[in-house]
């Protein structure tokens, strides 16, 4: 009679990765039974995938075992000798071969079987029957990106970045993050009305159906608009010869009259505007109403406060639109204060601590501030008022 041995199976396992990352080929280990050693010599294709060792290796095997791994020419050289013969459950794992993958294509990972290349023993050195499995590492291409790594722009300008994208399979999957929680799955970054807020680094991240990715960015950065001096204005009520400043250390001035000055001497009543352009390429402009000041507070030289209904209060003439703050103070001729208001409408009504004062005359000081004004600095009128008795 002849007995039928089944044959001891060596079967390396397929695995598919992309460009740049790392893949597992298992080596398995089927009717695995009393064996004694074993040397095996596995190889592969180096210019696509390279070995970096071996992990999991089955605890049945860790004593006795060896390897050897030469990348360089694709070599793998694997020894176990164990003190007593051993079998193992079907479908066993010797151990895992870990890959990094190189380039594009398929890589076979093969048993070589020549002559002292591939043996299995048992206890008596006899050869084993062996059917080797040869294993296929799959490598794909990854998207590849090609973008801008940095862009400059003007507060309140849009911006579009269109990425080039190759290589991958299939259809592509694009999420955009950036500053602030910012996302976006558009395969195009459009921003508009862009803010300083928005200044920092994008980064865009593609993935192919397979899972394959790759991810670039680049910086945005926002410079602000050249702030123009008399910006908080609509109208400014000055006098002839008045001196309206755009502002000081930007490159470019162009006013509507052609001058190219920070600043220009007024002349005449109307609208005066300006084009200010930054060191960074910004710009700004601004348009202003100039009127000429007249005058805003008008004072009489006497009044008779006798309880006749007329002329009875010392109280100014305001402008309202045109005066922003106000102050009246009254003196008497020893320098001494008896009356002040900051209400345009309260004037003096001639007494002094519930007493009418005596005749004669007295010294006003008016503080104020005009409506519009660039500068913003008050004003004082001074004068005498004579009271009549």
């Amino acid at each position: 009679d002849h007995i039928v041995t089944t044959p001891l199976e060596a079967i390396a396992g397929n695995g598919t990765t992309c460009i740049g990352n790392a893949v597992v080929s298992p080596l398995q280990l089927n009717y695995f039974n009393e064996v004694k050693s074993f040397q095996v010599k596995l190889t592969y294709d180096f210019d696509l995938v390279s070995c970096d060792g071996y992990i999991n290796l089955n605890p049945e095997l860790e004593e006795g075992f060896s390897a050897n791994i030469i990348p360089d020419i694709g070599e793998i050289y694997l020894f176990w000798e164990g003190e007593s013969p051993l079998s193992l459950p079907e479908y066993a794992v010797m151990t895992e071969l870990v890959f990094s993958a190189l380039l594009d294509g398929n890589s076979a990972v093969n048993w070589e079987t020549g002559p002292g290349e591939s043996e299995f023993l048992d206890q008596y050195g006899q050869q084993l029957n062996v059917e080797y499995h040869t294993g296929n590492l799959r490598i794909y291409t990854r998207p590849e990106i090609e973008m801008v790594t940095e862009q400059e722009i003007c507060v309140g300008e849009t911006i579009s970045i269109h990425p080039l994208v190759e290589g991958g399979s299939g259809a592509k999957t694009y999420i955009w993050s950036g500053p602030g929680g910012f996302q976006s799955s558009d395969s195009i970054l459009s921003l508009s009305n862009i803010q300083a807020d928005q200044q920092g680094l994008y980064t865009l991240q593609v993935y192919d159906t397979l899972q394959c990715d790759d991810a670039s960015s680049f910086q945005l950065f926002v410079h602000p608009l050249p702030e123009i001096a008399f910006a908080p204005y609509d109208t400014l009520y000055v006098e002839p010869g008045y001196e309206l400043h755009a502002g000081n250390g930007y490159r470019d001035y162009l006013w509507n009259n052609g001058e190219q000055t920070e600043s220009i001497i007024v002349d005449s009543c109307g609208e005066y505007g300006v084009q200010v352009t930054s060191y960074d390429d910004c710009v700004a402009t601004e348009t202003i109403q100039i009127r000429w000041s007249a005058i805003s507070i008008y004072l009489p030289n006497a009044f008779t406060p006798d309880g006749d209904g007329l002329n009875d209060v010392f109280v100014p003439v305001v402008r309202y639109d045109f005066v922003a703050t106000y102050h009246m103070y009254i003196f008497n001729r020893w320098g001494q204060m008896i009356f002040e208001s900051s209400d345009m409408q309260q004037g003096w009504d001639g007494t002094y601590k519930g007493k009418q004062a005596m005749g004669g005359v007295y010294v006003y000081r008016i503080d104020y501030s005009v409506s519009g004004s660039q500068s913003q600095k008050s004003k004082t009128l001074t004068g005498n008022v004579v009271l009549v008795r």
